[in-house]
């Protein structure tokens, strides 16, 4: 039974990284397209506008299935509970954002702007709306129609926006493309999931630890988030600024299009915890899955970072890989606070995630100020490490109030998967000279894209053979990720 349910959480976890992923993909070559037939003047009016939409959502973002997830037996006052919410937050982003338009149409001197705003404020709205009863499939791991309507929905954007571009030409394509997405998605999760909405808060005590901290969690993440960009902004060149911020992108694809949707069905498991035993014992492999994955990820990003930018963004983008390596390295610590996340949700103790946001944020801000005055972009990047590293601190200290497990028996836990680490970061650092291009063609830029991959499946082999092989020697410990991966791959062979 319990390798049944490890092989379901396995499953639905790719599965939602299947769904991002592709996503992602979609909306990349969405982007491609609008390049090629809109003018940058377009981007810059929808950004100006979507500036403010992103604000407030992440400002006013609440997770309403988390409750659901983590109740027992979930009755149907709460999902009335959860579209409840979902119908106040739409209401309130509504109104905040319909105050801000005309002002900000004025403060930017854009007429344009205040009708552009408001049009674009129903895609937050329609993400509010969302059937709470698509809740279910992640109960029982299965993340499939999840999946199937993020493809959707972004597939049926992709066409309207194909359509109105070509026949318009104008920046309504992109808001409309904005639009269009959540629209099929919330109608598509009513089919799905069916769900008569009903206006009820019977259930507040139950969602009321997270709305609460989640808002203010928000709110410092918010910050957080843009404080680096905001002060570089008067300090360093719009040239250097772009690189540093392309960087930052890159580095944040895996952790939006990988860990972030691993964290529903790891919430899942986490809560079907019901012992401290098995809290311990979910949470190191919690612990050890996020390490794994994005460790590998992480460290080939940061050793191989060279090749990466010139087969992605070529040569005039090369002054950022070594900014791109060292925000991969520094990102490494902060992997164990993402991981916290689902431990404390489980837990009834949402109020770590903001206390983490806040440790962040007191400490990056100072850094970065006294960093970017004397040493500038590389300043920036050395506050950001410190914040990861106190993050990592927080989030091993924090585990040991919630479950009883000291930090030494935390990081001998993921022994085997720090080794598997070095060793993947040891093979790709030794072999990425051999990827050095010598022209910018198109093929020799692809030929090292074919070459970078290799090198990095080659250290990814090397890893889970160090991973493995310390397994066996060890004598095989059951529960361990390396068993359960290994009988994932034998059923899958078979």
């Amino acid at each position: 039974m319990e390798r049944t349910s490890e092989q379901k959480i396995i499953r639905a976890g790719l599965q939602s990284i299947a769904g991002k992923l592709g996503g992602k993909l979609i909306d990349f070559g969405t982007l491609l397209l609008l390049a090629q037939l809109l003018l940058p003047v377009d981007f810059g009016l929808i950004a100006l506008a979507m500036s403010a939409i992103l604000l407030i959502e992440s400002l006013t973002e609440v997770p309403l299935t988390q409750p659901i997830l983590r109740a027992a037996d979930p009755t149907p006052d709460y999902y009335d509970t959860s579209f409840t919410l979902g119908v106040m937050r739409a209401c309130i982003l509504t109104i905040f954002l319909i105050a801000l338009a005309w002002p900000m149409g004025a403060f930017y001197e854009e007429p344009r702007l205040p009708i552009l705003i408001i049009v674009l404020t129903l895609s937050p709205i329609m993400r509010s709306l969302f059937s709470p009863r698509m809740a279910d499939f992640a109960r029982i791991y299965n993340m499939r129609p999840e999946m199937t309507i993020s493809l959707m929905g972004k597939a049926g954007a992709f066409v309207v926006v194909l359509c109105f571009a070509l026949t318009t030409r104008s920046y309504w394509a992109i808001a409309l493309g904005t639009i269009t997405t959540p629209l099929i998605m919330t109608s598509l999760s009513y089919i799905k999931a069916p769900y008569r909405p009903r206006l009820s808060l019977v259930r507040w005590h139950d969602f009321a630890d997270i709305v609460g901290w989640n808002s203010l969690n928000q709110f410092f993440a918010a910050i957080s988030f843009q404080i680096d960009r905001i002060l570089l902004g008067r300090t360093l060149s719009m040239a250097t600024l772009g690189h540093y911020a392309m960087a930052s992108d890159l580095t944040g694809v895996p952790i939006q299009g990988i860990l972030i949707p691993l964290g529903t069905p790891l919430t899942v498991a986490m809560s079907k915890a019901t012992t401290l035993e098995r809290q311990q014992w979910a949470w190191k492999k919690v612990l050890n899955t996020v390490l794994c994955l994005m460790g590998a990820i992480l460290l080939g990003i940061s050793t191989l970072a060279g090749p990466i930018v010139q087969f992605l963004l070529g040569e005039t983008w090369i002054e950022a890989a070594p900014i791109l390596a060292l925000m991969a390295l520094t990102t490494l610590p902060a992997l164990v606070g993402y991981a916290l996340v689902p431990l404390a949700i489980a837990l009834y103790r949402p109020g770590l995630i903001t206390q983490r946001t806040m440790i962040d944020l007191a400490i990056k801000l100072p850094l970065m100020l006294i960093g970017i005055a004397w040493f500038g972009l590389w300043g920036a990047i050395a506050a950001r490490g410190i914040a990861s590293l106190a993050a990592m601190i927080f989030a091993f200290t924090a585990a040991t109030q919630l479950i009883g497990l000291s930090v030494r028996e935390q990081v001998y836990a993921i022994r085997r998967t720090l080794a598997g680490l070095i060793a993947l970061a040891a093979v790709s650092f030794w072999l990425c000279p051999v990827v050095q291009p010598t022209t910018a063609s198109f093929v020799e830029r692809a030929g090292l894209g074919l070459e970078t991959g290799l090198v990095f499946i080659l250290a990814l082999t090397a890893q889970i053979v160090v991973m493995i092989g310390l397994w066996n020697l060890e004598g095989r410990p059951t529960g361990s990720l390396e068993g359960t991966l290994l009988e994932w791959f034998r059923k899958k062979i078979n």
